[in-house]
């Protein structure tokens, strides 16, 4: 549901500076988005269809969008709660005051001449936001408007536009780029620290055995065929029952032929100091042994930060008898 949302967001976006182009009488604007509709739908259709003949995969790509639409689809398109701290820190400020407040002022102030292109990347960011927001409320508002190519086209053109002060033009663009830095913290911060000695160091120590469920940083290092699990998938418990419940008849029995009736379990869990950031969703029964840095925080730039020191120290948990 992300890449629906974000791809809908940039056709609209696309479509919405192709029809306001004054240059153009409409028909010539008409004729020049379904020329570019019909050879972009044409290519991609293309592609598509060539892999999923190839692969045998058109019913499992259908019962896949479906089961997406129907159970995550609706967790998504959902407003997030606006009475925590984060979602005023990291949502109204970047994106309703510095981004579309000044686009609505944008379009419906001095710059209505329609060949105004203020004006016009206004209006696409406008009208893209808003089909965002009919397919993903949930995590365009949360985080992934900081992804969104047409925020981002017009904040470059409203802030560099030269009839507004210098003051107002440079402010709110320090403070995205401050919230912007610390939400992504994470992707700077370790910089300087030689994380991948410090994998082979963790994984060196460890000997997977049984069905073993892995995190996303060292799962292509402990990856055995038929015994590994991914821990991420491993955590959402309920998921599959619903997944499986929203399969479509004709479908159903080709589909589930030949596997079992619920997921395995795993006989181990290998996972990272930086996945065990975020709280599980389901706990498993089994003793796991942590490294003594596991719960140390990152002192990095003269304070510490909510950040693991060590993202790869690895906790092992074990069955009894492995």
């Amino acid at each position: 549901m992300v890449s629906l949302a974000f791809g809908v967001g940039i056709i609209t976006t696309l479509v919405i500076l192709m029809l306001v182009d004054s240059r153009l009488a409409l028909r010539q604007r008409l004729r020049k988005i379904t020329v570019w509709a019909g050879a972009a739908g044409i290519f991609f259709g293309g592609v598509t269809g060539t892999f999923l003949t190839q692969q045998h995969s058109w019913i499992i790509a259908y019962v896949q969008f479906k089961t997406s639409v129907s159970v995550r689809g609706a967790e998504l398109n959902v407003l997030p709660n606006f009475h925590q701290l984060f979602i005023w820190v990291f949502c109204v400020v970047p994106f309703f005051l510095v981004a579309l407040l000044p686009a609505v002022l944008a379009v419906s102030g001095k710059c209505r001449d329609s060949s105004n292109d203020l004006r016009n990347v206004g209006i696409a960011f406008l009208g893209s936001a808003t089909v965002w927001l009919a397919l993903n409320k949930s995590q365009l508002l949360t985080d992934h408007h900081f992804l969104f190519p047409a925020k981002s086209v017009f904040l470059g053109v409203f802030y560099a536009w030269p009839k507004l002060p210098a003051w107002i033009r440079t402010t709110p663009l320090l403070l995205l780029c401050l919230i912007s830095f610390y939400y992504y913290k994470a992707d700077f911060l370790y910089l300087g620290t030689p994380l991948r000695l410090e994998a082979q160091s963790y994984a060196a120590e460890v000997q997977p055995q049984g069905i073993v469920a892995v995190d996303s940083l060292y799962f292509a290092k402990f990856y055995r065929p038929g015994q590994s699990l991914s821990y991420e998938v491993a955590t959402f418990e309920s998921y599959w029952r619903r997944y499986r419940d929203a399969i479509p008849e004709f479908a159903r029995t080709a589909m589930l032929a030949g596997l079992a009736d619920k997921p395995m379990q795993p006989d181990m869990l290998l996972v990272s100091a930086y996945t065990a950031r975020s709280p599980d969703t389901q706990t498993f029964d089994i003793p796991c042994e942590r490294p003594k840095a596991f719960g140390d925080r990152l002192h990095v730039l003269g304070r510490r930060w909510n950040l693991p020191a060590q993202p790869f120290a690895l906790m092992v948990c074990r069955k009894p008898g492995r």
